[in-house]
């Protein structure tokens, strides 16, 4: 045949034999009348140069982190997020195609090669996935030519998914953490009541830890909780410029509030808690209303704190409030500090989620400031799913650790495309106004460099500070 066309079967003969070859829109020759397969092929090509296809495969799954532990027959798998997707293509290019317009299939070539060396993602359209944005590594473009095939080349495509170089947009942590939030205290509640049950059957000495470690709990919250309402953390949320010292990040601004209903508001925050305290304690002899009760009073003083940086201090203060430890080795005496660490850990595990749920909410003001939450956050987490793990308690592990990946994730959502904080130095000090216009050329931004510095005053800024980059 004097052209060849990779829209159907095309024979060429030679002194080697018969050579045929399947075009990329070849499939319509099966395809029956009417059937819209043969229409929804896409003609495939790369950085815009086409190319026939004889077939295609991928490969797809998730990233899984297999642990193996010593005297378990299963292993646990971490599933740590969807994995890279790998395809593979496998093509041509034939001279005097009549589909592609080839004419001279060594220009081509050369074309597709350089193409291949070209720096950054690359679009390939897939016959049937359509176009796709994909990085090719090493190797990721093969070129296959031989005698007995004359003008014809074939092409190996082996790429992965390019995907983006910035951060999502989309908080999506701020979906998935109150979920993961959800599932995890369930998993705390079943964990606790199971314990109880375990060891109410050393009657009255047991009941009497439970009540007294509640207590020491109690105090330690309430105390917090007054922290947590007085009228200096409070003032955060008052609209106009009331100085650097009380305005902060990730407050929430409030036009109607003022100084009698702040005070007014953390007064009935105060009166909630204790009676939610008064309820806890009333129920040492339930487990399943103690929890339900413990639950509800960690997240009303969550609750009252306005801002989410605020929330994260002080309840990470809490997360390690522990009563003296017991010290005693009779057979009551292990029981007792079974029940003491087993009402301590429900309160402490409770915070834990709130302050994931703080950091879901929290607005980091830059860069660095998202990797200095996460990484207190993530730390303390990290440290209650070790606890877990070697307590054997799979179910609350799990929860914890699907709590602290969509903490990360949402951090990084936030925080990812902010600028970094940057060291300044002058040889002299300078007012605010003058450096923010300096830096920034925009005054309007000397109130944030007055915060990130902190000076003494703002007409005379230190001669060295961090700031943001940009």
């Amino acid at each position: 045949m004097e052209r060849w066309s990779s829209v159907c079967w095309t024979s060429w003969t030679s002194s080697g034999g018969t050579v045929i070859f399947l075009g990329n829109d070849a499939v319509s020759i099966f395809a029956k009348p009417g059937d819209p397969w043969g229409g929804q092929l896409q003609q495939a090509s790369f950085r815009g140069i086409p190319f026939g296809v004889l077939n295609a495969e991928g490969e797809y799954g998730r990233k899984i982190a297999l642990h193996e532990y010593p005297y378990r027959d299963m292993p646990w798998a971490e599933d740590l997020g969807r994995a890279t997707r790998h395809k593979t293509i496998t093509g041509f290019i034939v001279e005097n195609d009549l589909v592609t317009g080839t004419t001279d299939v060594l220009v081509v070539v050369q074309a597709m090669i350089a193409a291949a060396e070209m720096p950054g993602p690359a679009t390939l359209i897939h016959p049937t996935l359509g176009e796709l944005s994909i990085a090719l590594p090493p190797g990721g473009l093969k070129v296959r030519e031989s005698f007995d095939a004359g003008r014809y080349f074939e092409l190996t495509f082996t790429f992965v998914e390019a995907g983006e170089t910035l951060f999502p947009t989309i908080l999506l942590g701020q979906l998935l953490t109150p979920l993961f939030a959800i599932a995890t205290k369930l998993a705390i509640a079943r964990s606790f009541i199971q314990s109880i049950l375990n060891i109410a059957k050393y009657g009255a000495a047991i009941d009497d830890e439970i009540k007294f470690t509640t207590g020491v709990m109690l105090d330690g919250i309430l105390s917090k909780g007054n922290d947590a309402t007085s009228l200096s953390n409070q003032l955060s949320t008052l609209p106009g410029d009331n100085g650097r010292y009380v305005s902060g990040a990730n407050v929430g601004l409030s036009s109607t509030a003022t100084i009698e209903t702040l005070s007014a508001q953390g007064a009935a925050a105060r009166s909630q808690m204790v009676a939610q305290s008064a309820a806890v304690t009333a129920a040492v002899a339930d487990p399943t209303t103690y929890a339900a009760n413990a639950q509800v009073l960690i997240e009303t003083l969550r609750a009252s704190i306005a801002s989410a940086a605020t929330q994260i201090t002080l309840l990470t203060s809490l997360a390690t409030l522990t009563p003296n430890p017991i010290v005693d080795s009779s057979t009551i005496g292990v029981q007792r500090v079974i029940a003491q660490q087993t009402v301590v850990m429900i309160f402490q595990q409770f915070v834990l989620v709130e302050i994931a749920l703080a950091a879901a909410a929290y607005q980091p003001t830059s860069y660095d400031d998202a990797v200095s939450v996460r990484d207190t956050v993530t730390g303390l987490l990290e440290a209650q799913i070790l606890i877990q793990a070697d307590a054997g308690n799979d179910d609350v592990m799990q929860a914890f650790s699907d709590l602290r990946k969509a903490v990360v994730d949402d951090l990084t959502a936030s925080g990812g495309s902010l600028s970094v904080m940057e060291q300044f130095q002058f040889q002299e000090s300078l007012p605010s106004l003058y450096l923010a216009n300096r830096i920034y050329a925009d005054v309007n931004r000397e109130t944030e460099l007055v915060v990130q510095a902190d000076p003494i005053h703002p007409a005379f800024m230190p001669r060295a500070f961090r700031a943001l980059a940009n």
